[in-house]
């Protein structure tokens, strides 16, 4: 099996075997898996989002994690996560938030056990009413009337939780109607019940959605992750204070190319490690502490890529890798 991993210092690798890497998997934080590779031989691991219980897509940009010194066991510490083990189990938290973690091809002695999550005290419990399973807004909830806005991807639910009933999912940048925050909230967002294109009613976590020109507590609220979109291209533009960055020659180290400023935006495909491209503009949306940036590609294409896996050999830029090393 081949896995992608990338380094602190942007280089992504292809290892092969077990021999090579070991990777902890997990599951349910949040509303995605977390695979987190440890590299042999560095003092680096990778964070890979990966499908889980509502967001099947995976979600957003690698993070790259660093060890500890100190301690029995293994500490690893990256942007807000923190995973802390011995052999073969661990625990990944970030704030209040903690999942169990296992060594991926370790050898189970019992029967696999679904490990709870752990949630913010102020998390409230809803009840459900028997006869249909579907929640109801608690009755201090904030509400949104008729909101529209853009869900990120990922399953719907029958109330307001990942324990209510699986009803179906979302493609990324379908747009819906914010119809009421339920005041459930989780990892610092809300559960919402929204309004599908269909006219249909049903329940999403608020960080997968966003509303363009932000001001919505409970969802994402950077306004401008949800950018409008050309009709008839599909490509975002970037926003009015970008920086800019004039022709800037620059390295990308691999990775997907987006056709706007953002995960919200289609694919379009990818580049290997070591492609040359051009800097056109910092598109002026960071993510993780880097930027999203249009660039040009050799062939003259115009495409978007996040700055977390791009250098500038030159050095002197912000937004993008301090170096190339």
């Amino acid at each position: 099996m081949i896995t992608r991993l990338t380094l602190s210092t942007g280089v992504f690798l292809l290892v092969s075997g077990a021999a090579q890497a070991q990777a902890y998997l997990c599951p349910g934080f949040g509303d995605v898996d977390v695979r987190i590779t440890l590299i042999e031989g560095t003092d680096a691991a990778v964070a890979e989002f990966i499908a889980g219980a509502d967001n099947p897509s995976g979600g957003g940009d690698p993070v790259t994690m660093r060890s500890q010194r100190g301690g029995d066991g293994i500490t690893y510490a990256g942007g807000d996560l923190l995973l802390r083990g011995t052999g073969d189990i661990a625990d990944l938290t970030s704030g209040d938030v903690s999942v169990h973690c296992t060594l991926e091809g370790a050898e189970a002695t019992s029967a696999p056990v679904e490990q709870p999550v752990e949630t913010v005290e102020e998390t409230e419990i809803v009840e459900v009413p028997i006869d249909d399973g579907a929640g109801e807004a608690t009755p201090d909830a904030a509400g949104g009337a008729n909101i529209p806005a853009i869900s990120l991807g990922g399953n719907l639910r029958a109330g307001p939780g990942t324990e209510f009933a699986d009803v179906g999912g979302l493609d990324e940048g379908t747009e819906i109607i914010l119809q009421a925050d339920t005041g459930v909230t989780f990892n610092g967002y809300s559960w919402w019940e929204i309004i599908l294109p269909s006219g249909e009613q049903a329940f999403q976590w608020g960080g997968v959605i966003c509303v363009p020109g932000g001001g919505v507590s409970g969802v994402i609220e950077d306004g401008e992750l949800c950018p409008s979109v050309d009709a008839e291209t599909g490509v975002g533009e970037a926003t009015a204070d970008a920086s800019g960055a004039a022709d800037i020659a620059a390295i990308s180290l691999g990775g997907n190319l987006r056709s706007g400023p953002g995960t919200a935006f289609p694919d379009i495909g990818g580049l290997e490690e070591g492609t040359a491209i051009t800097l056109l503009a910092n598109s002026g949306i960071p993510f993780n502490g880097y930027d999203w940036w249009e660039i040009e590609l050799a062939d003259g294409q115009i495409a978007f890529q996040w700055g977390g896996v791009i250098c500038v050999p030159a050095g002197g830029v912000s937004g993008v890798l301090e170096s190339c090393l």
